[in-house]
């Protein structure tokens, strides 16, 4: 998602058409997790840039590197899709872009322990604890914010290894749904799933986290 331009692709709803600046939304099939930069969802992206060499400067392109942020609803069914998901989200994310992961708790993990040996305990937090592992192995820290009160919950999993850059530790934010009704001051009718309530949805470990890729301009350590 572009929000710098001032054009539309398609029919779009609910988006006020009379504001100066309209979002650009950019949606194509993915093939996930190949490493090769000439496989088929790249080789796509290349062969539509390629035709869109006389469009508008402002249209967003698509090319790798060049989403300012990627979202991901419910897609870690099997623990085997954590390292093809996230080379997919670096490949499309530019420097300093977000990837958002809507997460439901569902792949089944038993008896994992961390680094020291111990046994985590819970599904939601085992699933967290790897998926922040695998996000930092593909170059991801965490999502910030310029406004304290946008920053909802923020939590850090795994150790901060002695000398590590700032930009490099281990840590998300997380939303959960408890704290949207707080943010929403109890009033959730409106927001609130027919089926289930944001206690009910709390509990099965549901949660949004928010990672944001390295920029390597800016980071000592490099990309």
């Amino acid at each position: 998602v572009d929000a710098s331009t001032s054009k539309t692709n398609g029919s779009i709803s609910n988006i006020d058409t009379t504001s100066p600046i309209i979002p650009h939304f950019a949606v194509c099939p993915l093939t996930w997790g190949n490493n090769d930069d000439d496989d088929e969802t790249f080789s796509a992206m290349k062969q539509k840039n390629s035709n869109q060499k006389n469009d508008n400067d402002n249209i967003l392109q698509l090319m790798p590197s060049s989403y300012d942020t990627v979202f991901a609803t419910d897609v870690l069914y099997d623990l085997s899709s954590l390292s093809p998901l996230f080379t997919t989200a670096s490949k499309m994310v530019k420097d300093g872009g977000y990837f958002v992961l809507s997460h439901v708790p569902r792949a089944s993990v038993q008896d994992y322990h961390d680094d020291d040996g111990k046994t985590i305990i819970g599904t939601a937090n085992v699933l967290e604890h790897l998926i922040c592992n695998e996000a930092i192995k593909h170059g991801f820290t965490c999502g910030s914010s310029n406004h304290s009160e946008d920053q909802i919950d923020l939590e850090r999993l795994g150790k901060e290894e002695e000398g590590m850059d700032a930009k490099r530790r281990k840590q998300v934010i997380f939303i959960r749904p408890n704290d949207i009704k707080l943010l929403w001051e109890g009033n959730t009718t409106t927001i609130a799933s027919d089926e289930l309530t944001y206690d009910e949805m709390d509990e099965t470990g549901v949660s949004i986290m928010i990672f944001q890729k390295d920029d390597c301009n800016t980071t000592t350590t490099g990309c």
